[in-house]
């Protein structure tokens, strides 16, 4: 578990039950976090049809995020800068396998979420 898990994992009840609506708790925040920034390393690496619209997107979301953060008088983009940080260093040793439980559906889910509720 990184440093930033463990941020997240040990904030005050009354600001993880914030992250409840959108995201069910703090620890799926974390991990949306560093699922988008992996989407969005893959995205620019393959750059792949229409990838510029999709960074696009990618940084809407995580501007959201940061807002969310922000919103809760939390670092907003240095705790996403730590998130992104913890994929770069699993990137950089070869674990691309990182399973965090949660489904292309949940994570669709949380998506649509902080669409409409942030």
């Amino acid at each position: 578990m990184t440093p930033t898990e463990s941020y997240f994992i040990n904030l005050p009840s009354e600001i993880k039950n914030l992250f409840i609506p959108v995201f069910g708790n703090a620890e799926n925040f974390y991990k949306t976090v560093y699922l988008i920034a992996r989407n969005e390393h893959i995205t620019s690496l393959d750059k792949v049809a229409n990838w510029e619209q999709r960074i696009d997107v990618i940084h809407y979301y995580q501007d959201k995020l940061k807002h969310f953060l922000n919103s809760l008088s939390l670092d907003g983009d240095n705790l996403m800068a730590d998130v992104a940080s913890d994929y770069f260093e699993d990137y950089v040793h070869y674990k691309d396998d990182v399973n965090f439980g949660m489904t292309n559906e949940d994570f669709l889910n949380i998506m649509r979420a902080i669409q409409e509720k942030l």
